[in-house]
């Protein structure tokens, strides 16, 4: 084995290019050192330590701070354009000529934007860092939310309400991450319980602005407020707000790096790393297009519960409620609420156990549409539930829903990459199922005890509506 010369200032061996070697070459950039090691020509920037000053951890504590108020910001935005909606329900009502319960569906279409956005949003935050889903979601989401303040019929409100909601889901999905980044193991929990706290605060801000704002302007203003706050925040942000997420911020370094040195083989470990969206994809060995098919097959799951929930809707709900003297009976909803509990680990089990490799892709993308039935059967006769129980109060009792949705939505991203690392894809999406099915009692229980339970609270519809 013939030996390289050590190059100046580095220290280390060296071997043939056959072989992983380490060289502890000092690479000045500001007053960070790294670490290379090379394979094959190959160059792997890398932090020089655990005291690395460019690693988002060892920040100043103004920038953490700064980049916590921002993101909570961002966060509580979404979480005020979820519920502020309601609040000119009666001028919306009045303007178009529309019952409550239609007019209630733009909350509930919003919501479902939750459900369908984050197994996208999730993936792009931990491919492009969060960022992008942080800033793109809230501008889009603020665009979309134009075509509501301007709208001039009911189905335009709804479909912005939809999208607004799909994009909003972005800093929703990615509020967990982007407020820990940037701290150790020892105050990531005191920064956590800091800005969830704040972003809980979002759907009670909501109701009490947008009843000043209705009362003195009209409602079209409660989405005006959440267009110029979106947009203006979105374009700070733009211009303020560097990337947290270490394995992305080291990426760009790096390209930073590679473009001063012209040195083409200097790579980070990310930039070896497979370019799928998913860790279902790296395992299957899916190219970036077949990889996004399992969206398709959520997508059409949603639309398939659209239909379910319509029919049933349509024909047995509205039997049941004329037999009832024309008194909606909210427990009449939940059997759509059972049958999506069955249905949704059904889908989870069948994800789980069609990821493997030697099983034909199309066996996991088509578990994609029981998953999208059951969670939108789920979470729309929840929403809807909710809304009758509580109809004089509804904004309230769908700011709490949301407050408990942020929290899970919130806390999930911070264990789940460990989760599916150590118990891999058909063990992990398995455990989901098992707690998945856990929770098929409760809406059955509600089915049977429900009316008994909501005559505990003076809020509640104690008889039909």
């Amino acid at each position: 084995m013939q030996k390289t010369p050590k190059r100046p200032g580095s220290e280390g061996t060296c071997s043939t290019s056959s072989t992983i070697y380490n060289i502890d070459a000092d690479i000045e950039e500001g007053n960070t050192k790294t670490s290379r090691e090379v394979d094959s020509g190959l160059e792997t920037f890398d932090w020089s330590g655990p005291h690395d000053p460019n690693h988002p951890h060892n920040w100043a504590l103004p920038s953490k701070l700064y980049i916590g108020f921002l993101v909570t910001i961002i966060t509580m935005i979404v979480s005020i354009n979820s519920s502020i909606y309601n609040t000119g329900a009666e001028q919306e009502v009045e303007e178009f000529g529309i019952s409550t319960e239609v007019n209630v569906l733009g909350t509930s279409l919003f919501l479902v934007g939750f459900v369908v956005g984050p197994p996208f949003w999730g993936p792009v935050s931990e491919r492009y860092g969060r960022k992008t889903p942080m800033v793109a979601g809230l501008a889009v989401s603020g665009i979309w939310t134009i075509m509501v303040a301007a709208a001039h019929n009911v189905p335009t409100i709804m479909i912005g309400r939809l999208f607004t909601g799909i994009f909003g889901a972005g800093p929703i999905s990615t509020i967990g991450g982007a407020a820990t980044d940037n701290w150790n193991a020892i105050d990531r929990g005191v920064a956590l319980a800091f800005v969830i706290g704040m972003v809980f605060s979002g759907p009670f801000f909501g109701p009490i602005i947008g009843d000043f704002v209705c009362e003195n302007v009209s409602w079209r203003w409660t989405m005006w407020i959440c267009v110029i706050s979106s947009l203006v925040v979105a374009a700070i942000a733009f211009f303020t707000l560097p990337e947290t997420f270490p394995p992305v911020a080291l990426a760009r370094r790096t390209k930073k790096l590679r473009k001063e040195t012209g040195n083409a083989n200097l790579k980070c470990k990310r930039d070896l790393e497979s370019t799928n969206l998913s860790q279902v994809a790296n395992t299957r060995k899916w190219g970036l297009g077949i990889s996004s098919l399992p969206y398709f097959g959520l997508l059409t799951g949603v639309l398939c519960a659209t239909a379910i929930t319509v029919i049933y809707t349509r024909t047995r709900f509205a039997r049941l409620t004329r037999e009832n003297n024309g008194h909606v009976k909210p427990e009449n909803r939940l059997p759509m609420m059972i049958l999506g509990g069955c249905i949704f680990p059904i889908g989870l089990f069948w994800f789980a156990w069609t990821s493997n490799p030697h099983i034909h892709w199309a066996a996991s993308v088509c578990a994609g549409i029981p998953i999208g039935m059951g969670m939108f059967l789920v979470w729309i006769q929840c929403f809807t539930y909710l809304i009758d129980v509580y109809l004089p109060v509804a904004n309230s009792a769908l700011a709490a829903n949301s407050m408990v949705r942020s929290l899970f939505g919130a806390g999930f991203p911070l264990f789940a990459t460990a989760m599916y690392k150590r118990l891999g894809i058909a063990w992990a999406t398995s455990l989901l199922g098992f707690l998945s099915v856990a929770m098929v009692p409760i809406p059955v229980l509600f089915y049977i005890f429900g009316e008994k339970i909501r005559g505990w609270s003076k809020n509640s519809v104690k008889a039909g509506i």
